[in-house]
């Protein structure tokens, strides 16, 4: 599966997602409240006219087109829903795959967070797109440790853990909206009666506070869903965590074993004694040295690297894979390392690997001052 392809299909699936999170998750509006809006809307938009003591009515139509159809309507909010899924899944491919040049640029990956972020701020997405991928991502990682990849592991939780980050604080903002709109509700006064059209004794304040009443109990079961939820996704994200950096921590351990030097303790001073007189020895036997073995060819092909920039210079990490594939070896992925100032260039290889013999059929990089 090439990497044009693993994009196309990162794209497709974010714009499903953004879908799925418009038309699945929006809670549906019942028949009764929009009645009671739409009966709210024409109150308010009627106008009452006096001429001579005897009034008249001016009413004005408001658009009925469906909050849904009309968000649609646009070109240009099409445009920002598919922008959105092409920030998707370039984060996605830069996750697994590293630096992701769009147009001859390298992108770094921080920089397609930090993209998506402001698009999603500035046009209001919703946040449940964001949670969506971040499960996503912390669904791969129990995937990606028990196949030993733990380095796109550790990417994919890391990414997890900020499209998790961004989605609780659009969840917030949400939540405050919601409240401000309303506060504001409640607030608001209410047209003024006409003569022979007057609501009922107590009609008024009884659709206000019954109105205000389903607002703070559907405030509050929001909340505790919301609340519920962030204690799970937290409480999963933490576990998986844990789980991945004691694996990693042992591995490595495994790879290399702390160097023990003990001291010889000086021994008590002895006696000195005549040494006996030394008989001549025969002269030694010439023996001939064994016949140097052939070594063992190495299959080039069949060594998987992974090259990772440890000195802060764009473009080494490439540099030395186009190298190293040049000279016959398999190149996993190329990404930046934890560290960007290393003053060598260190070989890490898996338990079992490490006699040299495949770490000798290197050849010499261009720029490297020592090997660690």
């Amino acid at each position: 599966m090439g990497p044009w392809l693993i994009l196309v299909i990162g794209v497709i699936s974010g714009f499903l997602i953004i879908l799925i999170g418009i038309y699945i998750y929006r809670v549906p509006m019942s028949k009764e409240s929009k009645s009671h809006l739409q009966e709210e809307a024409r109150s308010i938009a009627r106008i009452t006219l006096s001429k001579g003591g005897k009034p008249y009515r001016l009413e004005i139509k408001m658009p009925t087109i469906p909050k849904r159809l009309a968000d649609f309507v646009p070109s240009a909010r099409f445009g920002l829903y598919a922008i959105a899924a092409f920030l998707a899944g370039a984060i996605l491919f830069s996750t697994f795959f590293g630096i992701i040049g769009i147009f001859g640029f390298m992108v770094r990956l921080p920089y397609l967070l930090i993209a998506y972020f402001l698009l999603c701020l500035a046009y209001r997405l919703d946040s449940r797109v964001s949670i969506g991928i971040a499960l996503f991502l912390l669904a791969l990682c129990p995937i990606l440790l028990i196949m030993g990849d733990d380095y796109r592991a550790n990417s994919a939780a890391n990414v997890a853990y900020a499209f998790l980050a961004m989605g609780v604080f659009f969840q917030l903002i949400e939540l405050f909206r919601e409240r401000r709109v309303s506060v504001e509700g409640e607030e608001s006064g209410t047209p003024v009666p006409e003569p022979g059209i007057a609501p009922k004794v107590g009609e008024i304040s009884q659709r206000l506070s019954s109105r205000a009443t389903v607002g703070r109990r559907r405030a509050r079961r929001r909340f505790l869903i919301g609340l519920v939820a962030l204690i799970t996704v937290v409480s999963l994200v933490g576990g998986i965590y844990l789980a991945g950096r004691w694996f990693f921590v042992s591995e490595k351990a495994q790879e290399v074993a702390p160097e023990v030097t003990t001291k010889a303790e000086p021994a008590p001073p002895t006696k000195v004694e005549k040494a006996p007189e030394a008989k001549p020895s025969p002269p030694p036997k010439v023996e001939r040295a064994p016949e140097a073995k052939p070594s063992l060819e190495i299959d080039k092909s069949k060594i998987k690297i992974q090259v990772l920039n440890g000195n802060g210079v764009a473009g080494e990490a490439a540099r030395i894979a186009d190298v190293l594939k040049g000279s016959g070896f398999d190149i996993q992925a190329i990404a930046d390392a934890d560290y960007d100032a290393y003053p060598h260039t260190f070989i890490r290889h898996k338990p079992g690997q490490g006699d040299g013999r495949w770490s000798a059929s290197i050849p010499s990089l261009p720029g490297c001052s020592s090997w660690g």
